[in-house]
């Protein structure tokens, strides 16, 4: 149940890093954000790779197909949302627009 705890915790931990990446101006601290986020993404497959690892029968197991459903489509969000936010350019328009005077 541990490894399951951990992987629902750091997939919890990947999500709560997707707003400030939206609102975030700076492209490297975007991928400094990335960058955990891949890392929070990474312990959540390995907590649940040696959870199913430990459980019998987990290929046929439903509560495990659907916790690897679950991660997918958290990915899917996940990837959908950075690429939506490496686009948004009203977040750098109103950076410029309140911090740079006019000349």
């Amino acid at each position: 149940m541990r490894l399951a705890d951990n992987a629902r915790i750091a997939a919890w931990r990947l999500l709560t890093l997707i707003p400030p990446h939206i609102a975030e101006e700076d492209e490297k601290k975007e991928d400094a954000m990335e960058a955990l986020m891949a890392t929070e993404d990474a312990q959540v497959r390995k907590n649940l790779a040696s959870h199913s690892l430990r459980c019998r029968n987990s290929d046929n197991d439903p509560a495990t197909r659907h916790r690897h459903v679950r991660l997918l489509r958290v990915q899917q969000a996940q990837t959908q949302l950075i690429a939506l936010s490496r686009e948004n350019t009203n977040v750098r328009s109103l950076s410029i627009s309140l911090n740079q005077k006019r000349k």
